[in-house]
């Protein structure tokens, strides 16, 4: 685990896990802390419990690891027209402010509502969600909204929308 200061891009905790928990990325947080660091804001992948848990300061969900979640559950080359829209519209949220995704997104979800709830009856004669997926997805985006436009209530913090890293060899930023 890597914690790091986005202004200067010095690295202010590194810690090697096998798999990170939020205990980690708290733990991590206090250790900072505790030498001295005012923490300002915290950018995140999308560790729910985590996002809830920080509550000292601001929590900003990266919005590159939001849309990678999305691509995951509908692949990047989804073939219903709900799963191509509900892709374009994770695509395009980059330069958007929060009220037009909210907007958009909520579109979407009234403009689906009836396919998502869809239900298959099963051999065992059960009945289930048809679009799983594109539930999970919706579920995704909505669990995280909350968080994905912090930096805009913040201004005056200049939090970036997305985890990034400094490529020391080629000084350039890219995602992690």
């Amino acid at each position: 685990m890597l914690f790091m200061d986005e202004e200067s891009g010095k690295i202010l905790h590194r810690k090697y896990v096998r798999n990170e928990t939020n205990r980690d990325y708290l733990d991590g947080l206090n250790h900072i802390e505790e030498f001295g660091t005012e923490i300002k804001s915290v950018v995140c992948d999308g560790h729910t419990g985590l996002l809830q848990a920080i509550n000292s300061y601001p929590a900003q969900m990266c919005q590159f690891h939001q849309l990678q979640i999305i691509r995951r559950v509908l692949t990047k080359d989804p073939h219903l027209s709900a799963g191509i829209e509900l892709l374009k519209l994770v695509q395009s949220m980059f330069p958007m402010k929060k009220n037009e995704f909210i907007s958009l997104f909520n579109k979407w979800c009234e403009d689906w509502e009836d396919f998502l709830n869809e239900r298959t009856v099963l051999v065992s004669g059960k009945t289930a969600y048809t679009h799983r997926r594109l539930r999970t997805a919706r579920r995704a985006i909505r669990t995280h909204l909350k968080w994905l436009f912090t930096y805009e209530e913040h201004p005056e913090l200049n939090i970036i929308r997305q985890t990034v890293w400094k490529d020391l060899t080629h000084n350039s930023k890219g995602h992690y």
